[in-house]
């Protein structure tokens, strides 16, 4: 009982506020393995990989799920901070013979994120794979712009 507590009061000194745009998600948990085990005998280890790390090793577990949140996190802030600052409807890139714009590729990104964490997701449907899949070729396609 003592890690649990340990443990929880760690998670609330490291997000404070949560993820406040992973709450948005209707996925309850974006992160499913990350902080959650508090009866996990691990629970010491991945305290002292937060400390040493920055994060730890449950957010490894399923690279493509921390991936895919870290970047609808930091999309979602972008649009919120970046948006007001610099032109996001100024670069265009070309993708599948179509010109877009930044804003664009950036909304295509979270569309697909957003269906990523949906109850609507089924991860043995290869159609639905392939839109998921497309966020890493729209990303590197925009990364270049991702700055302000």
């Amino acid at each position: 009982m003592e890690v649990q507590t340990q443990l929880q009061m760690n998670l609330s000194e490291i997000l404070p506020g949560g993820r406040a745009y992973l709450n948005e998600l209707e996925s309850s948990d974006p992160f499913p393995f990350s902080y959650t085990a508090y009866n996990d005998e691990r629970a010491n280890q991945w305290k002292q990989e937060r400390e040493i790390y920055g994060f730890d090793s449950t957010e490894t577990w399923d690279l493509a799920e921390a991936f895919y949140a870290w970047l609808y996190e930091h999309l979602r802030m972008y649009q919120d901070k970046a948006g007001k600052i610099v032109n996001l409807h100024y670069h265009k890139f070309e993708w599948r013979g179509k010109e877009y714009y930044q804003d664009e590729i950036i909304d295509m990104i979270l569309n697909r994120l957003r269906f990523r964490f949906s109850k609507d997701y089924d991860d043995f449907e290869a159609e639905q794979n392939l839109y998921i899949n497309e966020i890493g070729e729209l990303w590197a396609i925009v990364l270049p712009a991702m700055w302000w």
